[in-house]
């Protein structure tokens, strides 16, 4: 269970990266102070404690693709944005359909899931049915045999 609880955390750390870096260079804020209102989020503390260690790098002279190659709740894919695209306007537009792409992804995820799961709910479903019904019959059988 746990594999896939990771991989949920890295979809979603990536997915909310992207769309809120996305979103905010739109209004033509810069990269650092994007970063800097990422930090300050109470309730997403993945992508603040993220944006903290970024912000902290670019300060160091590290480069966002280098930083972001080293987390492990976030999708490579994403880092590779960021080392492909210096240009604010193709990063916002790239990012966007990166999250575009990542909710396609999680989309198609859950649907193989569903596929997955129901077969199996409807078997279980049916067993129970089969079981309370031999459970109310059991007893008739028995006065049946008895006369």
């Amino acid at each position: 269970m746990i594999p896939i609880y990771r991989s949920y955390i890295t979809l979603n750390t990536s997915f909310l990266l992207a769309t809120h870096i996305s979103s905010l260079l739109q209004t033509g804020i810069s990269i650092k102070d994007v970063l800097l209102i990422l930090k300050e989020q109470p309730k997403q503390n993945i992508v603040s404690h993220y944006a903290h260690i970024l912000i902290d790098g670019l300060n160091q002279g590290i480069h966002l693709s280098l930083l972001l190659h080293n987390f492990s709740f976030i999708k490579q894919e994403l880092a590779s944005i960021f080392q492909k695209n210096s240009n604010a306007d193709t990063l916002e537009k790239d990012l966007a359909v990166y999250a575009t792409f990542l909710t396609d992804d999680l989309h198609q995820k859950i649907m193989r899931t569903i596929t997955y799961i129901q077969p199996v709910f409807f078997i279980l479903l049916g067993l129970v049915v089969i079981l309370i019904y031999l459970s109310l019959m059991w007893p008739m059988y028995q006065i049946i045999e008895t006369i």
